[in-house]
């Protein structure tokens, strides 16, 4: 058995190849690609573990390296700092000594959910972010208004069809800024739009089969939550 340690960053990668005695056979500084890592660890005959930290983008490392080897693990970076520490850091060192850890088993290890799973999450955190922006552009529409005293429908709902094609047709007091003020209300309700299309399509995908079906209970849940940018 060989040991990996990656000292992974968005550009580049430090991998440190080491076998059980504990001599490193390799250190190279690589583009941080599928195929730069590829390069790196091609030519061995023994099978691979491999070790990388849990930083900002691991998640397309953590893949390539466990198409490369037979086990990744992912470390704890504060816990690995508590076991390991150095007076001097470098990519290097950082990657010879997460091999010594994982050759040694004292790897902190750190969840590493599946592709499957990760994909759902940013799935997710797109849909939050869209909902948040919409909720604040539809906030500004009604302070576009507001400051114009533009009397709004009865019903006051200004999102749905009918609110839209209403918005549409608005028309803002006569003022020295209303050009402007008419094309920051049309470019605010387009963006609105916008955000609400992108949100059907992020509903599609959570609730697409290509998820594993134990998440059908949480996605019902969650396409069943009352959106706060449909209300009024």
């Amino acid at each position: 058995m060989l040991y990996v340690g990656v000292d992974a960053h968005k550009s580049t990668s430090q991998i440190t190849v080491m076998n059980e005695a504990g001599a490193i056979l390799s250190r190279k500084r690589v583009n941080s690609t599928c195929e730069g890592f590829k390069e790196a660890l091609a030519g061995y005959d023994e099978p691979l573990k491999a070790v990388l930290e849990a930083s900002y983008s691991w998640g397309p490392m953590y893949d390539w390296l466990d198409d490369m080897s037979e086990e990744v693990l992912l470390a704890h970076p504060l816990k690995v700092r508590a076991i390991a520490s150095a007076r001097i850091k470098n990519d290097r060192i950082d990657s010879e000594v997460l091999a010594h850890l994982l050759r040694a088993n004292l790897i902190p290890a750190a969840h590493a959910p599946s592709r499957e799973i990760r994909a759902l999450r940013r799935v997710l955190r797109q849909r939050m972010f869209f909902v948040q922006l919409r909720t604040m552009l539809r906030n500004r529409i009604r302070a576009l208004l507001a400051q114009h005293s533009v009397r709004l429908p009865e019903n006051e709902r200004l999102y749905t069809k009918q609110g839209r094609a209403w918005l549409d047709r608005v028309s803002l007091p006569d003022s020295e800024l209303r050009k402007q003020s008419s094309t920051c209300l049309g470019i605010t309700t387009t963006a609105f739009g916008g955000a609400g299309r992108f949100l059907l399509g992020c509903c599609f995908r959570i609730g697409s089969r290509s998820f594993q079906p134990r998440f059908d209970d949480a996605q019902t849940q969650l396409m069943m939550a009352p959106d706060p940018t449909i209300a009024s």
